[in-house]
């Protein structure tokens, strides 16, 4: 979900989340450091969650992708017109 919220964000200006929902998400995170997979914290700094912000996040352009798919599915398509 941080991975996907952060590049709609940052890439599409799309908020999937409340700034205080992605606040608590980052803070469950952090807890949860210990056990979280290696290459999420390969590509996530526990700074960037201190900081609630996914902007230095390290993302392939297939999770791009589906980042993208996953909002359409849920929320329908994204507009393009200014």
């Amino acid at each position: 979900m941080f991975l996907y919220a952060s590049v709609l964000y940052y890439e599409w200006d799309l908020a999937v989340l409340t700034d205080e929902d992605f606040d608590d998400h980052c803070h469950k995170l952090l807890k949860w450091w210990p056990h979280l997979p290696e290459w999420f914290k390969a590509r996530v700094t526990r700074e960037d969650l201190n900081a609630g912000t996914g902007f230095a996040v390290t993302i392939a352009n297939d999770e791009r992708l589906a980042a993208v798919e996953w909002f359409e599915r849920v929320r329908g398509p994204i507009s393009t017109n200014e």
